[in-house]
């Protein structure tokens, strides 16, 4: 019959695994930089950021959500950081508390998450005083304390007596 596998061709098999396992984390890992690198060429190309843009304010909610999820992700690079805050106009309509955030329904948690992300590179990374002035560092680190749903407080009205003779 067939004879069964002794404890020590079972540990070999078990090492090669493991080592067959660890050449294949690193390759993942070189693929990933790889990944990683062709995305910063193409996102800090300014078209890559121009298109994310445009899809945030999509009126369909999937492709808004994919343009966030990808924002958010950028923001967490310090080159995604840099492209941040290169693109005209994006980090002024992501702490514009009135400008809707786009169509989607979830898009106010979306640029939160997108604020709060850009927030923890800013706070790990000293060079980030390059792209992002001081005060506009602590409007970010203000909208995050402040949470994704933050009203301003209402101005109290006067009401003004008039004669009404």
């Amino acid at each position: 019959g067939k004879s069964m596998p002794s404890a020590a061709n079972k540990d070999n098999r078990d090492n090669t695994n493991i080592n067959n396992n660890t050449n294949k984390d690193t390759n993942n890992t070189g693929n990933t930089s790889k990944i990683l690198q062709d995305l910063k060429t193409k996102v800090t190309a300014r078209l890559g950021m121009r298109c994310i843009v445009k899809y945030i304010a999509s009126p369909f909610e999937d492709l808004a959500n994919a343009s966030y999820t990808l924002l958010r992700n950028i923001a967490t690079h310090t080159w995604g950081l840099e492209a941040i805050a290169h693109t005209a106009g994006l980090l002024e309509s992501l702490l514009d508390r009135e400008n809707g955030a786009g169509s989607a329904k979830n898009a106010y948690e979306w640029r939160f998450a997108v604020l709060q992300a850009l927030s923890v590179t800013i706070k790990l990374h000293k060079i980030s005083d390059r792209y992002i002035d001081g005060s506009t560092q602590e409007r970010i680190a203000e909208f995050v304390k402040q949470g994704p749903h933050y009203k301003e407080p209402a101005a109290p009205q006067v009401k003004i007596a008039t004669d009404t003779r």
